[in-house]
């Protein structure tokens, strides 16, 4: 419980952090006072003043502010240049805006070191993409595809290797895709039909690269390094079916439809029998016996540039999925169960500080730009609202009235108390299903 309770204020912490100083220091440029500088809301914990600023820790960690002068509606206005509602339209955008641009680019630096530091990429993405495996009832068999073919195309765009199809989005965000294979010289059309509960419950939408079940690590303390499987170890059958490829295995043992498993593996040319309790997963709610895949990998680091380079292609494609997920929720054709809260974001950053520092970094990555983008919807009260209120005084080239501005900031707080609401109903809901 320690783990991800720290894991969690470090990280939110940071990210807030990083986020308040954007608006701290675009103001502090543009001649604008600032008061208070908060990381978290609530009782003050811990604090200093230097200057006309109050630097303060407080005591829920949530969020933050910057109380700048003249920026508070019911503060009584004196004129001064320092304040914030005297500076130009443009100059109250660019701090307005500064926090989410902060967070934005840490996700890009956060990223960026991870290519940096070096990525184990598996040789197998290289390869042309080859199916190995196709499961029951999935768009993949419904679509016709077979086992062994070479896909060449997703839509209008060429595919020719394995990083190229994870590269390309498509079959992600488009409930209908057409998608080319070559099948003995033959060149077929494929239409993969899809929706948010298919892409949910078949990963990959049912097919597979040509994986093979060997067992090329154990989670301490899981079912099968308690049962005494080994590294190397081929899984050719679990219960009645015998196993082709390592999806194929996952996939059967992470339904729960039988958690006790009767496992035989090859090794060193015997073949061996194991009876496996599969563990309930709490993070994932699916069960688990705790091997990850063999894999050859190679390591792969990038230079400043590349890494730079990478990582804006990245957080681009993070931000086109983010964003058709939204779209998809506020349309209703997707679920939003899997929005998370607090006790989500601490179980992942527990999750990453106990694999890893880097892991840690990434998640601040992913955090950081979900961090900024969310900020920039046009809600009241998030940055987006007040840029879009920015925006109307630009147009108008007078600000609303006082009462116009209130009743939209009652508007976005309802919004923002919902959301809250959501968000922990999530996080409580996931808690009971375990």
């Amino acid at each position: 419980m320690t783990t991800p309770v720290i894991a969690f204020i470090i990280v939110v912490g940071f990210l807030v952090f990083v986020h308040e100083f954007g608006h701290y220091a675009v103001a502090k440029l543009l001649g604008v006072r600032v008061t208070v500088f908060s990381i978290g809301f609530g009782p003050k914990i811990v604090g200093f003043k230097r200057g006309e600023t109050e630097y303060r820790i407080a005591a829920f960690p949530l969020g933050g502010y910057v109380k700048m002068a003249g920026h508070d509606p019911n503060e009584e206005l004196t004129g001064a240049t320092y304040e914030f509602a005297s500076k130009k339209v443009w100059e109250r955008m660019a701090i307005i805006a500064a926090g989410p641009a902060m967070n934005v680019l840490w996700a890009i630096i956060f990223i960026a070191m991870i290519f940096y530091a070096g990525i184990d990429k598996p040789l197998y993405l290289t390869d042309e993409v080859r199916i190995g495996w196709i499961e029951n009832e999935s768009p993949a068999a419904q679509a016709g595809m077979r086992i062994g073919d070479k896909m060449t195309k997703i839509g209008e765009e060429n595919v020719s290797s394995w990083e190229a199809f994870y590269d390309n989005n498509l079959l992600y965000t488009q409930d209908t895709v057409v998608v080319q294979v070559e099948r003995k010289d033959d060149l077929h059309d494929l239409v993969f039909i899809s929706n948010d509960s298919l892409r949910k419950a078949f990963p990959l939408l049912g097919f597979s690269p040509p994986i093979p079940a060997q067992v090329g690590r154990l989670v301490d303390g899981y079912p099968a390094d308690k049962a005494g499987i080994r590294v190397g170890d081929v899984i050719v059958q679990i219960n009645d079916d015998s196993i082709h490829s390592f999806y194929q295995m996952t996939r059967i043992i992470s339904s729960g439809s039988d958690s006790t498993l009767n496992v035989k593996i090859a090794r060193t040319g015997s073949i061996l029998d194991f009876a496996i309790e599969a563990k309930l997963d709490k993070n994932t709610n699916r069960y688990m016996i705790g091997i990850g895949p063999y894999q050859e990998t190679e390591k792969i680091k990038y230079g400043v540039v590349e890494s730079l380079k990478k990582s804006v292609e990245t957080n681009v494609l993070m931000s086109t999925l983010l964003g058709d997920f939204l779209r998809r929720v506020f349309k209703g054709e997707a679920s939003g169960d899997e929005i998370g809260g607090p006790i989500k974001i601490a179980e992942l950053a527990g999750e990453a500080a106990r694999s890893g520092l880097l892991d840690v970094v990434r998640l601040m990555g992913f955090l950081s730009l979900q961090l900024g983008l969310l900020n920039l919807l046009p809600i009241p009260v998030f940055d987006g609202g007040h840029l879009f209120l920015l925006t109307i005084e630009a147009v108008m080239r007078r600000p609303l009235s006082q009462s116009s501005r209130e009743f939209i900031q009652m508007i976005g707080l309802f919004i923002i108390v919902t959301l809250m609401v959501f968000v922990f109903y999530n996080d409580i809901a996931s808690l009971l299903r375990r």
